[in-house]
């Protein structure tokens, strides 16, 4: 089957949207299908497994942030994507952007199938514009996410039950949909290990993703501050991102320092 994967960001990080990508890519070509990435990864330009549509320039300020979060912003015609999108047998969007709009006109237009997945929240666009807990910004986004994508896709993906239930009563709408949790590659195996030396005796918390302000990796070193058991808290903040200098600087309040 000739399968076509869209992702708006995908280039340059690792964030969890690259990795679900990745893993779907790695597994779909296992089963012995044929896919093709539709992407503003430059890096992959000539892998004839991807179709790579341009990045889109925001200034050099912007510019300069996005590249900082880890992604890149494309740009993208109906005629690109119709050429991307030639002779594809189903349609998978990862993120609910302008590929994904595009990809989705098409595919009811050609009776293509199409699914997408559910990745990415309101909240974590507007928590970068420090407007997160604006219930009713949230809500318009969530809405136009329905109106632009997800109303003309057979079916969502969801990781959690939690987003597909958030989402569905900010859009009063209840659509064709399976929760199938990320989860963890096969590849991670429970291994007997020494503990390093410099652990021994201490409670060891890790935190993965990235530093962003709706991760509020924040929120777990204040809690580790103020425990009782602070002076033997050793915290691992596995991840990057444009807030680490402020992360670095609440890392300060630890006994033990992360």
């Amino acid at each position: 089957m000739r399968i076509a994967i869209i992702n708006d960001l995908l280039g340059g990080g690792s964030n969890g949207t690259f990795v679900v990508t990745y893993n779907l890519l790695d597994h779909l070509k296992a089963q012995g299908h044929e896919v093709r990435v539709i992407c503003p990864d430059q890096s992959k330009k000539g892998d004839p497994d991807y179709f790579v549509v341009p990045e889109r320039n925001l200034g050099v300020p912007l510019n300069r942030y996005v590249k900082k979060v880890g992604v890149s912003i494309s740009k993208c015609t109906r005629k690109l994507m119709e050429k991307a999108l030639e002779g594809a047998q189903y349609i998978h969007c990862i993120t609910p952007f302008r590929l994904a709009r595009y990809a989705a006109d098409i595919a009811r237009e050609k009776n293509i199938p199409i699914s997408a997945g559910f990745h990415i929240m309101a909240e974590n666009i507007t928590a970068y514009l420090h407007m997160d807990k604006l219930t009713a910004l949230n809500t318009h986004i969530y809405k136009q996410m329905y109106k632009t994508l997800y109303r003309k896709v057979d079916c969502i993906h969801y990781p959690t039950g939690f987003i597909k239930a958030h989402f569905e009563y900010r859009v009063k709408k209840n659509m064709p949909a399976y929760v199938i949790s990320n989860g963890a590659d096969r590849r991670f195996k429970k291994e007997e290990v020494a503990r390093p030396s410099k652990f021994d005796g201490k409670y060891i918390i890790t935190s993965t993703g990235r530093y962003s302000r709706e991760k509020s990796q924040e929120t777990l070193l204040k809690a580790v501050a103020d425990s009782r058991y602070k002076d033997d808290i050793q915290v691992v903040l596995a991840g990057h991102g444009a807030r680490e200098g402020i992360i670095s600087d609440s890392a300060k309040t630890c006994p033990i320092r992360p």
